[in-house]
């Protein structure tokens, strides 16, 4: 647009206005790249989907419910640089899909550690509930 600006300058509003389009336009991808996001916690993983200024969702995975994870980098670029995409199956069938994520086998690493920190914290809680009930049960007697 500068170029035919330098050419054409009585066209000066269609110039500024192909400009300002473009500038709003760049500012809205980098806003839903920036807003889509997952936060991985201690309990789960929460997925935030912006699709535009009116129209978010959120949704949650919990590990426990978490049936495989894959990482994928295709084309020259992802792999030259260095990112690509991860899949969460969940128990139900849907899928969840982070695109464009930095050194994505190190991030499904790190789910997969805490997914397995979780479940064996669970393991644990759910033995020392189970301990308790059968003292409890034994000690009424």
């Amino acid at each position: 647009p500068i170029g035919f600006y330098l050419l054409m300058p009585p066209l000066f509003w269609l110039w500024f206005a192909w400009i300002s389009g473009g500038v709003l336009l760049f500012i809205y991808r980098i806003m839903q790249w920036y807003l889509d996001a997952w936060v991985i916690t201690n309990l789960g993983i929460i997925d935030q989907d912006w699709v535009d200024f009116f129209n978010k969702t959120v949704s949650r995975i919990d590990y426990g419910n978490i049936q495989g994870i894959s990482s994928e980098v295709n084309g020259f670029w992802q792999t030259i640089l260095g990112y690509g995409n991860i899949q969460v199956e969940h128990t139900t069938g849907a899928n969840i899909v982070l695109k464009d994520v930095i050194k994505p086998r190190k991030v499904e690493g790190k789910v997969l550690n805490y997914q397995q920190t979780f479940q064996s914290e669970q393991t644990l809680s759910d033995h020392n509930k189970l301990k308790e009930l059968l003292t409890s049960l034994v000690r009424s007697r």
